[in-house]
């Protein structure tokens, strides 16, 4: 069967296009509306295809609404954001959520998409970019369960990439008063069957040192909540042994070695095994009292998988801190 090119074209229109969409009422015989596209602030029409570019106002969203294995993720730009930034900003930004694509933000507006609760990767990407990878600025966040969770899209001074920005909930809401929703993409974030989130394997009860043995890896088990560089007091024996060692064996100096398990990408994870590596240091620097001189932090992000990435179990063996003491 032989289709005509123009409904070809207008079946094309009517697929491919996204937002909230609807169809005026144009005589199919009216071949200038047919093909016309119009244009406004609010609204535009393509062939036969009508869709809203804005949603409604932000209004405080209801967290009963969720599920009990279900989270709330809203990003937003302020209007006034584009100031004194370079022409790349001054356009739209990718948000994704696990490497899957959530909305092109522009500025003044806010999008929010309803996700698993657990673990995601957050990313935000220059749109004129063109890379087509979201998760080459990726952070990882933990969202806990009917929970709404704030994030401002805003420059990081230090790269001078977009980075999404927790805000909490008070600052957000006042923030996002007056702001459209943008409604013009369709979101290819998913979240189908929802499950229960497994459990963090527990703390072991058996934290004793190991013999300190030099040129050979000391497991110090030191982990960390997440996103945390922040020890925690029941592992500080194993530092403690490792300082002991020192002290008595002034000659002696240590590298200590901070690792992560897969998830998240691989430039953050490299960033946070090297935060957690300093982290140890700066205690046994500042709490013991060893020689800066003698203590170098070393990251090695996910590169040095000690167990399988599989598993909670596995992942939590791999976020460690080891040192490697010589002499």
């Amino acid at each position: 069967m032989n289709l005509n090119p123009l409904i070809l074209s207008s079946l094309f229109a009517a697929i491919t296009l996204s937002g909230c969409q609807t169809f005026p009422n144009f005589n199919s015989h009216d071949t200038t509306s047919a093909v016309n596209s119009a244009n406004n602030s609010s609204s535009r029409y393509i062939n036969n295809v009508h869709w809203e570019k804005k949603g409604d106002l932000f209004s405080v969203p209801n967290n009963s609404d969720l599920s009990r294995y279900q989270s709330r993720i809203v990003v937003f730009r302020q209007a006034d954001d584009v100031v004194n930034l370079r022409e790349d900003y001054q356009g739209s930004i990718n948000i994704g959520i696990d490497d899957r694509f959530q909305t092109s933000l522009q500025p003044g507006q806010y999008s929010q998409s309803i996700v698993c609760t657990g673990r995601h990767n957050l990313s935000t990407e220059i749109t004129r970019s063109k890379t087509n990878y979201l998760n080459n600025t990726a952070s990882v966040e933990t969202l806990q369960p009917k929970k709404t969770y704030y994030y401002q899209v805003i420059i990081d001074q230090r790269t001078s990439l977009p980075i999404a920005q927790p805000i909490d909930d008070a600052t957000a809401i006042s923030m996002l008063q007056n702001l459209p929703e943008q409604t013009h993409q369709i979101s290819r974030v998913v979240q189908n069957n929802c499950q229960p989130v497994a459990q963090p394997a527990p703390t072991p009860t058996d934290i004793s040192p190991e013999p300190i043995v030099v040129n050979q890896p000391i497991k110090l088990d030191v982990l960390f909540d997440f996103d945390s560089a922040n020890i925690r007091s029941s592992y500080s024996q194993k530092i403690e042994a490792v300082v002991d060692f020192m002290r008595q064996h002034p000659e002696v100096t240590a590298v200590l070695e901070g690792h992560t398990d897969s998830k998240g990408n691989a430039a953050y994870n490299q960033r946070l095994s090297e935060q957690r590596a300093q982290a140890v240091k700066d205690k046994m620097v500042n709490q013991y009292g060893i020689s800066s001189q003698r203590l170098m932090a070393q990251g090695y992000g996910e590169s040095r998988p000690v167990a399988t990435n599989d598993t909670e179990q596995g992942r939590q063996e791999n976020r460690r801190v080891v040192a490697i003491i010589s002499q």
